[in-house]
């Protein structure tokens, strides 16, 4: 990310009461009305100054505007943030919109995060929220960590997640909250930014159990992750290669167990990234979710992703 920089500059109003032959400081007491004219100028520089500082803070760091939709058949999942770095980076904050809509209504959250970089280790927490939306909302908070290793021409990044969620699921026309915790494992290795391979597994737990009886056909659009439905666990392996400078094609192939028991999914996916060009980078892909085991009748759905970044 191209970075600007400019001086911060400092605003100080000079009403030192000074001899008009010699320059030294003048002995004699402020009057009242020399006190009160210092008090209005420096009321005056304050929201100057104020103004100077916070440009300054928004020019000398990086800011990058992201915005992530996934959607289907029968939903549609939107994310947009806006990150800005600070001390040259290290200190990343952010603060974003999430929508989730099955398509007849729609349901709005906030966002917001903290990420610090101690290269090569990183570490964040972003937490998302929602009021209860026809009975509905959200609550969650994930903690991330990882590392990069460059040897060669190979570069190995590990990133681990811990996320802990309450989402509320309907039974019939009754709201119930469910309880999820949900741990992610991600490894990706780079060769000579022409290519990648990866691996990411995640597990998922809910309390109560999505497979009980008494949550047997419930709405749990809020607490889906990969696959249209919740998961119990997902695994997925990706490859990925560059065939122009600002062109990257990746393919993957996952599958995934659904919490409530009804078997299970394959998730195969074809990808599409191009930037950065003029601060901008898409990425487009289209992903299938075929039904196996005891999901093998449910009829194959297509899912498509659609991210688009700014970076200044």
């Amino acid at each position: 990310m191209r970075t600007w920089r400019v001086g911060v500059m400092a605003c100080a109003a000079k009403h030192d009461v000074r001899h008009p032959i010699a320059g030294q400081r003048s002995k004699r007491p402020v009057s009242d009305g020399t006190a009160s004219a210092r008090r209005a100028a420096m009321a005056r520089a304050l929201p100057i100054a104020f103004l100077l500082i916070v440009t300054s803070i928004d020019r000398v760091a990086a800011v990058e505007i992201a915005t992530d939709a996934a959607a289907g058949g029968d939903f549609l999942y939107l994310t947009s943030d806006v990150r800005q770095g600070l001390l040259d980076d290290r200190l990343v904050l952010g603060a974003g919109y999430a929508l989730v809509s099955d398509l007849r209504s729609a349901r709005h959250g906030a966002r917001g995060g903290v990420e610090l970089d101690m290269e090569p280790l990183t570490v964040g927490v972003t937490l998302s929220g929602a009021p209860a939306q026809d009975g509905l909302g959200w609550l969650w908070g994930s903690v991330r960590g990882g590392g990069r290793h460059s040897f060669r021409a190979v570069t190995l990044e590990v990133e681990g997640a811990l996320l802990a969620r309450r989402a509320g699921v309907l039974v019939g026309a009754l709201p119930v909250a469910v309880d999820q915790l949900q741990a992610e494992l991600d490894a990706t290795l780079t060769f000579e930014e022409r290519g990648h391979a990866g691996l990411t597994a995640l597990l998922s737990f809910y309390d109560p159990d999505l497979g009980s009886a008494a949550l047997r056909g419930a709405e749990t659009g809020l607490l889906v992750s990969v696959a249209g439905r919740p998961e119990r666990w997902a695994l997925t392996a990706s490859a990925g290669a560059r065939f122009a400078p600002s062109w990257e094609l990746e393919l993957a192939l996952g599958a995934a167990g659904y919490a409530d028991g009804d078997g299970r999914a394959w998730l195969p996916r074809l990808g599409l990234r191009a930037g950065p060009k003029w601060g901008f980078t898409v990425e487009a892909a289209a992903a299938l979710v075929i039904g196996a085991g005891e999901a093998a009748r449910d009829p194959m759905r297509a899912i498509g992703t659609l991210s688009v970044e700014w970076a200044r």
